[in-house]
């Protein structure tokens, strides 16, 4: 499923959503379809097939997605690495009808973030450190089939991980497959708030069961169905189509929904919980072309909303004693949320004998919207007071993201390096259009305040930064 995005953790939910990691980054962040994947990944068994050589492969990716130096959320910034390295070395049996490879590795996943507002007192945290350790194994039965499965150690788990690939393909055009996945989040983010100290620890892995059925016709013609084994509603479809004159049709379509329950607390006393539901929904269309034997083209227009809606309950018992606690209540609240986005894509790719690169150009169009209503029970819960209602008042983001991509390829040897640079544009505000201003940003007409206001943003909030670096040894 291509638009649900990958395990990401905090403030980099929010950019993964818009943008795909990984190879993507240097296509400007739009994954291409019907591709062999860059590099082994445990997660993703299939990726284990080496061919019948023998491969090391390291990948290494920094972000720094958020960083502010001054202003009313000064020190306030968002860093995250990944670094991962598998090994596979390749074997026969049965007079080679019996094929694949068997892999070994390792992954290292880093993440510092933390929210401080000086006047008010209020300081939002966390670091991690996470390391994972996992083997698995491919194998190929001929024509007929072919399997997949690892054996991840994730510390936040009491028993390992183990994800299962399995596709058969009964006819020469047509397979059917299944797949045993997880979504992994781990935070554990530390609150000071009024002088107390908060904790919300959030460690959750998901389990998922998809059924696909995939269609190929020589290189003219690929589509695949993936469905929910537990919630139909659950789906995707992907497909590219090729046409005369070297161009070729790209597109899919993506819906997910899921819940979450989740306690939290305060001063390591249960504080509360809160509860609700995530919805995604895309979809997206493109064409390509090969303008030469070495270089291609490619646009996609890309649709996407993310709705969520819940609320919770804050005790009041974790912040003041037993008795005055009957009296004051719990603190409650409803919130609903939503971000709509357009975005429009354009890469170039040039492939050499030993030279490669990539140039992609998306410019995001966001559309958010959250509303929060919130109150105080009182006299033993019979009554309410304090209730107010807080709505986001910015209603537009305009975004670009640029990325760029080199590789090197040497005999049994290559190595490729990707980077990827968000770039605000513009910000529209609700309250200064109904009072006749403009936003930030939103309100400029020429190309000169637009820059501005990026050279400003820049100056204040420098961030939006990845870079990959990855290296394969074959043999």
């Amino acid at each position: 499923m291509f638009y649900f995005p990958r395990t990401v953790h905090a403030y980099t939910d929010l950019l993964d959503y818009f943008i795909d990691r990984g190879a993507a980054i240097k296509r400007g962040g739009v994954v291409a379809i019907n591709q062999p994947p860059e590099q082994m990944d445990l997660r993703a068994p299939f990726s284990l097939d080496t061919q019948g050589k023998k491969r090391l492969d390291t990948s290494y990716e920094y972000l720094r997605t958020y960083r502010s130096f001054s202003g009313r959320w000064s020190g306030s910034h968002a860093y995250a690495e990944e670094f991962s390295t598998v090994g596979a070395v390749p074997f026969a049996a049965f007079d080679e009808k019996l094929s694949g490879s068997l892999a070994g590795g390792y992954r290292h996943d880093w993440r510092d973030w933390q929210a401080m507002n000086v006047q008010e007192k209020i300081d939002v945290k966390e670091t991690r450190d996470i390391n994972s350790f996992g083997a698995g194994a491919y194998l190929n039965y001929g024509k007929l089939a072919k399997s997949g499965v690892s054996l991840l150690k994730v510390p936040y788990q009491d028993s390992p991980q183990v994800p299962i690939e399995l596709e058969i393909s009964p006819v020469e055009y047509v397979s059917f497959g299944y797949r045993h996945w997880y979504r992994n989040i781990d935070w554990n983010v530390q609150i000071h708030l009024s002088g107390r100290d908060g904790q919300i620890p959030v460690r959750y892995a998901e389990q998922n069961d998809d059924l696909y059925l995939v269609g190929r016709y020589k290189e003219l013609l690929y589509g695949k169905l993936t469905v929910d084994a537990h919630e139909r509603g659950n789906r995707s479809v992907e497909g590219k189509l090729t046409l005369p004159d070297t161009l070729y049709l790209t597109g899919g379509y993506d819906r997910r929904e899921s819940t979450f329950d989740q306690p939290f607390f305060v001063a390591n006393q249960p504080g509360g919980y809160l509860r609700g539901t995530f919805k995604h929904e895309g979809y997206r269309v493109g064409v390509g072309a090969a303008l030469s034997p070495r270089w291609s083209a490619e646009f996609n227009y890309l649709h996407k909303t993310l709705d969520s809606v819940g609320g919770g309950i804050a005790s009041s018992a974790a912040v003041v004693d037993f008795w005055p606690s009957l009296l004051v209540g719990n603190y409650n609240h409803l919130y609903a949320a939503q971000v709509k986005t357009d975005q429009y894509h354009a890469t170039v790719s040039y492939v050499g004998e030993r030279w490669s690169g990539d140039l992609g150009l998306q410019y995001i169009d966001i559309w958010p919207m959250a509303r929060l209503d919130y109150w105080r029970s009182v006299l033993f819960g019979l009554g309410q007071t304090g209730a107010d209602s807080l709505e986001l008042d910015t209603d537009r983001i305009q975004l670009m993201f640029l990325g760029l991509g080199l590789g090197y390829t040497f005999d049994n040897f290559k190595v490729g390096y990707s980077m990827g640079q968000m770039i605000p544009i513009g910000a529209h505000e609700r309250t200064a259009e109904q009072s006749g201003g403009g936003g930030s940003g939103g309100g400029s007409d020429s190309a000169s305040d637009y820059w501005d206001n990026v050279v400003k943003f820049f100056d204040r909030n420098p961030g939006g930064l990845i870079h990959r670096l990855t290296v394969s040894i074959i043999f």
